[in-house]
């Protein structure tokens, strides 16, 4: 029985050592990150999963669509790099920055009422509002249907219905962008 284990980790290594390897000769590390990503057969979900369906109060959540998603929508990698620490939840905001002792206080930086997390600093502090107000407007404008909510500013539309509408956006306006 001991053997047993022992081949199943070595299998194990052989598979991280063959992953490793492929992502240090590769040219695209981050599309390599990303794919093995959304292709992780593990049924445990990544810390960072579990808080969002916590902040959206819902169980399900299609990340492997989630993910896609910034493949899509952008070629630029920084982008690509924001969207991915974005949903991983660990962009520098001063909550974090203050439990890494490198900031001095939790505060927005724009506002200075709240604590500055990744909801208060992309959808509830004062001046980003005003930013997705001015959103709102252009859409409606065109006659383009979206909710701006903050799931689908954080997460994507996951309704196939509106990517038409998305991408008649995106090709209006002419840039790229993750809604």
């Amino acid at each position: 029985m001991a053997r047993k284990v022992k081949d199943r980790k070595y299998k194990h290594d052989t598979d991280t050592r063959i992953f490793v390897s492929r992502v240090q000769k590769s040219k695209q590390t981050n599309k390599l990150l990303y794919i093995a990503q959304i292709n992780r057969k593990n049924t445990e979900a990544i810390k960072a999963q579990e808080k969002w369906s916590v902040e959206f109060s819902e169980n399900v959540l299609n990340w492997k669509h989630i993910y896609k998603l910034t493949f899509q929508f952008t070629i630029d990698t920084i982008l690509r790099i924001f969207q991915y620490k974005y949903l991983m939840r660990i962009l520098g905001t001063n909550k974090l920055l203050l439990q890494c002792n490198i900031v001095n206080s939790s505060l927005c930086d724009f506002c200075s009422m709240y604590v500055e997390n990744i909801r208060h600093l992309f959808w509830e502090c004062q001046h980003v509002q005003h930013l997705w107000s001015q959103l709102r407007t252009f859409l409606n404008d065109r006659d383009i249907t979206y909710t701006v909510n903050f799931h689908n500013i954080s997460v994507g539309v996951t309704d196939n219905t509106l990517v038409a509408s998305q991408f008649n956006f995106y090709y209006y306006t002419g840039k790229i962008l993750y809604l």
